[in-house]
């Protein structure tokens, strides 16, 4: 898996390289945007409660967003219609992302706080795998996080570790640089993904955005050692495959071959005692 520090280098590229750079400050705007709308919503009566729906909505096209910056796709950077895409395409299964998300990570946080965390970080791809597949349901986004991150929470715990001297510095800014170390974080969180995505297929062979923009991603082609056998190293695979189908009386026998002798048989002459 690919370093912290690596991932952080990779998240700043996709950002433009500075902090006053255009596609840096389009995904503040993103953040800044999503925080607004919730705050608002959040201090009307009655309707404050219904805001926590949007959650999941709001975070796969943050997702998108920060994705579709990351694979360089043309007018990825200030398309700020990815991220109204979610309530405009499968609204309702979006919602229930959300909704599952903040129930699956409460009930464990209520074993204890540790857990929590814990499950957090394993359903932490669960917005980008619904935006890059569309089709899949609520469930099964999270169920194919929590299968991605078998293995690396550890690692995503890490890389968000290593913003802790960012958000320091942010923070003796009077609180205003943190604004610009959110965007960062999630720019490397994205580039997480993408590390993760393409060392395990991510669970499914084709990613196709949830932007209506077309764009889908090819894997590079890989081959791999342990299938490829030399000198002369029989195939198991291969000797498998003929078990199988000797066991379903499948197989087929070679054909026989009767041996032929290199020189005919040339009997040999008897010599009877009446010649001599």
């Amino acid at each position: 898996m690919v370093s912290s520090s690596e991932l952080r280098a990779r998240a700043r590229e996709s950002l433009g390289g500075g902090i006053f750079q255009k596609s840096w400050l389009y995904g503040l705007a993103v953040l800044l945007i999503v925080s607004v709308i919730n705050g608002f919503l959040s201090t009307i009566p009655l309707i404050g409660a219904a805001a926590v729906l949007l959650t999941g909505p709001f975070s796969v096209g943050t997702a998108a967003y920060f994705i579709n910056v990351s694979r360089r796709r043309d007018g990825a950077v200030g398309d700020m219609n990815v991220l109204f895409n979610p309530f405009k395409d499968d609204l309702g299964d979006n919602i229930l992302l959300g909704v599952l998300y903040g129930v699956f990570v409460l009930l464990w946080s209520l074993l204890f706080f540790i857990p929590g965390i814990v499950k957090s970080y394993s359903y932490a791809m669960a917005y980008y795998i619904k935006n890059d597949d569309p089709n899949c349901t609520a469930s099964e986004a999270i169920t194919r996080s929590r299968q991605m991150m078998d293995g690396h929470k550890m690692e995503l715990f890490l890389l968000d570790f290593s913003f802790i001297g960012w958000f320091i510095v942010g923070s003796l800014c009077c609180g205003i640089g943190v604004l610009w170390v959110v965007p960062y974080q999630h720019a490397a969180r994205t580039e997480f993904y993408e590390a993760l995505r393409k060392e395990n297929n991510g669970g499914f062979d084709t990613f196709t955005s949830n932007n209506n923009s077309n764009y889908s991603n090819t894997y590079e082609d890989k081959t791999y050692e342990n299938n490829t056998y030399e000198n002369n190293t029989f195939d198991s695979n291969s000797e498998s495959s003929y078990d199988s189908q000797e066991a379903n009386g499948e197989a087929s026998a070679e054909p026989y071959e009767p041996y032929e002798p290199s020189e005919p048989y040339e009997p040999k002459k008897q010599i009877n005692d009446d010649e001599n």
